[in-house]
């Protein structure tokens, strides 16, 4: 979760001079714009920079090193830049409405996190199967990660949609668009499934957002909640988006019903998917159902682990046992239309690029 900011603020004075404690109304009308322009410039640099940082790490050894030294320089950076945020920019109980250039060094920095080091071949495969142009949909968008990666390369012309059915992530993603002015991504602050409706969401108590499920056996204790659901294929069609070029998608075991409510796009589009699958989080299928449907529908499967993408027939129960280090523990996979073989052969790709 994002870090809440202080009461206090900083507010300018008609000589200059600054002044820290709360605004009032009057205080802060006259300053507010004035105030939000040069945080914007301040932001704009700063993201720019710690872009140009991490980019040159794909291009060294020791990322974890580097990474470190890399954190230590935005944090400082961001200390001594940050301009609080101005009481234009609050919501009714103070809470911020919009990010400050702190919290958007951190969706910088965890965007590049999960390009270098939480799941790279996962980000490398979202980079090697979207163009500028193209039409991309994130299911369970969470903080933002992979929408962040997918609107880069689809570019002013592309679109993504991205939907997250927990309220707080959707406010977040929703904040983060406004921060970074991303025109060609559009938040949607519901589920999918089968069809539209609602169902019930469940959290585990005192456990991450990522833990959120349709499944109601997943977690003993925590919070259910309800939230509005929809049918990949009805939405698209209401708003206008086909044809759909790539899907990402992680619903913590509800990936049958997403599948099967995007069915029509499936057959017609042929979206390369992206998805989180395991079987611990699934009730009433299992993930051999989830692969069944998609082979049916003339798509081949691989798997990540170790660092490298494996033929889906060579997957096998053991890779998802408890404790297993996080580089042979296998619930990403990658499934690409069967018909597209021979064109990924011509570019020499196996459906992921490096770095």
């Amino acid at each position: 979760m994002e870090d809440r900011p202080g009461s206090a603020s900083i507010r300018l004075g008609r000589d200059g001079a600054s002044a820290t404690g709360p605004s009032s109304d009057r205080e802060s009308y006259g300053h507010s714009r004035s105030c939000s322009r040069v945080q914007t410039g301040v932001n704009s640099v700063a993201v720019w920079l710690a872009s140009r940082h991490f980019s040159s790490l794909s291009h060294r050894t020791s990322v974890g090193h580097e990474m470190q030294r890399i954190t230590r320089l935005l944090l400082a950076r961001a200390f001594r830049y940050s301009l609080a945020t101005s009481a234009k920019e609050r919501g009714p109980q103070g809470g911020v409405k919009f990010m400050n250039l702190w919290q958007r060094l951190r969706v910088v920095h965890r965007a590049w996190r999960y390009r270098l080091r939480c799941e790279p071949q996962e980000i490398a495969c979202v980079r090697a199967h979207l163009s500028a142009g193209d039409t991309a949909i994130d299911i369970g968008a969470h903080q933002g990660a992979f929408t962040y990666w997918m609107r880069k390369r689809v570019g002013p012309h592309g679109r993504v949609v991205a939907f997250e059915p927990q309220p707080e992530m959707a406010a977040l993603l929703q904040r983060t668009k406004q921060a970074f002015g991303t025109r060609n991504v559009t938040i949607v602050n519901a589920g999918l499934s089968a069809e539209p409706g609602e169902l019930t969401m469940h959290r585990p108590e005192n456990a991450p957002s990522a833990c959120a499920t349709f499944q109601p056996n997943a977690w003993e204790g925590g919070e259910s909640f309800t939230v509005p659901v929809e049918a990949l294929d009805l939405y698209c069609i209401h708003h206008d988006l086909r044809p759909i070029n790539f899907i990402k998608c992680d619903v913590e075991g509800h990936e049958l019903p997403v599948f099967r409510g995007a069915a029509t796009i499936l057959r017609e589009d042929r979206p390369v998917l992206l998805f989180e699958c395991e079987q611990r989080m699934h009730d009433d299928d299992t993930m051999q159902d989830v692969f069944d449907l998609l082979l049916d529908l003339g798509y081949e499967g691989a798997f990540f682990r170790n660092g490298q993408q494996w033929p889906l027939d060579e997957f096998r129960p053991e890779y998802q046992k408890s404790g297993m280090a996080r580089s042979e523990y296998a619930n990403n996979f990658v499934f690409l239309p069967r018909e597209s073989r021979s064109a990924r052969q011509r570019r020499g790709l196996n459906g992921v690029v490096r770095g």
